[in-house]
């Protein structure tokens, strides 16, 4: 399911206590204050919690003897596997290890073969062994990408009237619900004002509900083999 920014910023702005336009029909008549507010929110409730929608996955086909290979936009998803953690990133179905004294490694520029481990320097991810072969790794993450624009490319905010925010449907009214609110909250300069009280109040509420709804089908189970 789709949410659109321009039908969305008519939503928050035709809620209660709401004193903002709600039959905006472009963005040159965004209120700015609202429209912040909504970016802020946003950003701020899809990073708030590891949402089942937002794990990806991303293949990388290596190529001989390059190492060094662009990391996917977000945050790696970490599995618990006969008790200890790892990060899920796969070669030929097997978990790499994450190397935290790369540094020490002797000899590295020397060393090829099927890749065992991994670190990341910046926003590079660099495999251990060099690759001697085509090898498939695989990387599961929690995506920072919310939708796309008109002309379907990659977004992280929202921008443009048209620009859209990408989730299943079956969470629409719930997302949608928190993501209303605590907009509408953070639009209030006035923190002790009387209505910012009131939207933080039904912002919980509602995010409680999210929460407990898309725990019910968490992914970070514990795995034994």
């Amino acid at each position: 399911m789709t949410i659109v920014f321009l039908d969305f910023y008519n939503e928050v702005a035709e809620q209660a206590w709401s004193m903002y336009d709600a039959d905006t029909s472009s963005k040159d008549e965004f209120e700015s204050a609202l429209k912040s507010s909504i970016q802020k929110a946003l950003s701020e409730l899809w990073c708030s919690y590891n949402f089942p929608w937002r794990l990806k996955t991303q293949k990388i086909k290596t190529k001989v003897l390059k190492n060094v290979y662009e990391l996917p936009p977000g945050k790696i998803f970490i599995k618990t596997i006969n008790g200890k953690e790892v990060y899920s990133i796969k070669c030929n179905k097997k978990y790499l290890k994450y190397l935290s004294n790369y540094e020490e490694l002797i000899d590295y520029e020397e060393t090829t073969g099927e890749p065992t481990g991994f670190y990341v320097k910046g926003d590079k991810l660099y495999l251990f062994n060099i690759p001697d072969d085509v090898y498939t790794i695989e990387i599961e993450y929690y995506t920072l990408v919310i939708g796309y624009n008109k002309e379907e490319e990659d977004i992280y905010t929202l921008e443009e009237e048209d620009d859209i925010i990408e989730i299943p449907e079956k969470y629409e009214v719930l997302f949608k619900n928190a993501l209303k609110t605590l907009s509408l909250a953070y639009s209030i300069a006035d923190t002790t004002d009387e209505n910012y009280e009131q939207y933080m109040i039904q912002y919980n509420r509602a995010y409680k509900l999210l929460i407990d709804y898309c725990s019910g089908i968490e992914l970070n189970k514990r795995i034994t083999w």
